[in-house]
């Protein structure tokens, strides 16, 4: 009998890193003191979009809303995706509490 290693699904993995850019967003708007409007209006982005991404009811986010995120406040999509939150260990460790 194989056994095999337990690894989370594609779809799992979407999820946490959805959940991962959710959490990702909302420290944006607190750092730049911003507001779901705020930033539809400096980003470019549908303000429904965003909103669907803070409330959980948006599953696919494109990068071209996360490259417009970014240039409007400033930052690389490196430096959006250089936190802990997208970290595999990071996830790890939110799966065990």
């Amino acid at each position: 009998m194989e056994i095999k290693d337990k690894e989370s699904s594609p779809s799992d993995r979407n999820d946490a890193l959805n959940k991962a850019f959710r959490r990702r967003l909302r420290e944006i708007l607190q750092i730049y003191g911003l507001t779901i409007n705020g930033l539809a209006k400096q980003s470019r982005v549908n303000k429904g979009t965003l909103s669907r991404i803070n409330t959980e009811k948006n599953g696919n986010i494109e990068m071209k809303t996360i490259v417009r995120i970014c240039d409007a406040v400033g930052i690389s999509v490196r430096e959006f995706f250089n936190s802990p939150l997208f970290d595999k260990e990071h996830k790890e460790h939110q799966d065990e509490s």
